[in-house]
């Protein structure tokens, strides 16, 4: 997931590019735990701590960039309390 995510903002950037800000989706389904995703290889690669996917976000993400999360997974409002350099919005929950 943490590569596919790399891989995300890199086609973003080359849409940059091609002319101003554009929007990128991280959809997640799957199993979650205060503050970590557990995707399908987690046995083999460990859990995914939201504080690595704040860092990539952080690291990546333009400020004329909308990145929209969705993370279908118990405790998924817990994955991004680090910091951001960029403004978070968070929807209740059931919210549009």
């Amino acid at each position: 997931i943490l590569q596919h995510l790399r891989w995300l903002f890199e086609k973003e950037e080359d849409a940059h590019r091609a002319g101003g800000g554009s929007c990128v989706l991280l959809h997640f389904c799957g199993h979650g735990h205060i503050g970590q995703i557990f995707p399908s290889d987690w046995l083999t690669e460990g859990a995914i701590e939201g504080s690595a996917l704040a860092q990539i976000v952080a690291s990546h993400l333009r400020v004329d960039t909308t990145l929209t999360c969705i993370f279908d997974c118990c405790e998924s409002s817990t994955l991004f309390q680090e910091e951001l350099p960029h403004e978070l919005q968070l929807c209740e929950s059931g919210g549009i």
